[in-house]
């Protein structure tokens, strides 16, 4: 006859196994609610409860988690210290990231701030000439006037193919001009590289926005060297050898903006504002790529406008 186990260590063996099994599913709920939250804000600055409950759902598929968990996470998540209640919009309540939504806010009220900033003329000879040389079309043209106008802060929105890259080639020209320094930059060097090819092989004109070597980087690289050049002021004063590539002649412009996050987005504003320096923003809203929240460069469009191409100049021929 086998041994019988006492009922206290059969007890204790299974609220051991339960106890694991609680810890298991509540991981597995924390990794789906992590997942949806990033996934809702991706492209967008704020979700229905619907959107919530798809995120939940697509990302519960592989966690074996029921339908039952999925609408009590979505409520849970909701009732969170994490979401904000922004009230009806279009007949839905809607709802956002605490965190992202401050960010949003910063961001805009220092770009307001930006916008406002009386500096950067440039003759308008020189945006003729310009404009001109490059062969532009009048909906070019118009960008090419209003980018160029007065202010801290521009952003040039358009459909991919309507040459906004050869607008800002031009403006480029147009700033060199009046003796602004111009530095290119996107997110990733392929970017930036891709970009100085194609400005390249226009027939015509100079060697493009990002042909100079000193002018090809990266937004993560720009925001290293002026936090290089800031410590290095803050280490040896007046003898530090390092200078910040920001200055107040000088215009950054960011391609494939759509593809930045808010976050990177809010520090180059602030960067910029503090060097008194020129922000460009280029992009189109409609081909979101980006891995971390990027609704930026649409609310700053919503809040500040921005100069728009949509004729179509990179197909002409069948």
């Amino acid at each position: 006859r086998e041994p019988m186990i006492g009922t206290h260590k059969v007890d204790k063996y299974l609220k051991a196994s339960l106890e694991r099994l609680a810890g298991e599913q509540k991981w597995l709920e924390w990794r789906t609610v992590k997942e949806a939250a990033r996934a809702v804000t991706r492209h967008q600055s704020h979700f229905t409860r619907r959107d919530l409950v798809r995120a939940l759902a697509e990302a519960a598929q592989v966690r074996g988690l029921h339908k039952i968990d999925i609408l009590k996470l979505t409520d849970k998540y909701i009732a969170s210290r994490h979401v904000l209640s922004l009230g009806q919009v279009d007949k839905d309540i809607r709802y956002a990231n605490k965190r992202l939504y401050n960010l949003e806010k910063k961001l805009l009220s220092q770009a307001r701030k930006l916008m406002v900033k009386r500096s950067f003329n440039v003759a308008i000879k020189h945006i003729r000439a310009s404009a001109q040389a490059h062969k532009l079309n009048p909906e070019q043209v118009k960008a090419l006037h209003e980018i160029t106008a007065r202010g801290g802060i521009k952003i040039l929105s358009g459909i991919s193919g309507a040459g906004k890259t050869h607008t800002l080639g031009a403006a480029r020209q147009a700033w060199e001009k009046n003796g602004y320094t111009v530095i290119g930059i996107a997110l990733s060097g392929k970017q930036t590289q891709r970009l100085a090819e194609q400005t390249e092989k226009k027939q015509g004109i100079i060697s493009g926005l990002l042909g100079k070597k000193q002018q090809n980087m990266t937004i993560s690289r720009l925001l290293w060297e002026i936090k290089r050049a800031r410590m290095s002021q803050l280490i040896y004063g007046s003898r530090s050898v390092v200078k910040s590539p920001l200055t107040a002649k000088t215009v950054v412009i960011a391609d494939n903006a759509q593809d930045i996050g808010a976050a990177q987005i809010e520090r180059l504003v602030k960067e910029v504002r503090r060097a008194g320096a020129k922000l460009v923003l280029s992009g189109d809203i409609h081909q979101p790529q980006a891995y971390t929240h990027s609704g930026a460069l649409g609310a700053l469009i919503k809040s500040i406008g921005a100069s728009v191409q949509t004729t179509i100049e990179r197909q002409k021929q069948a």
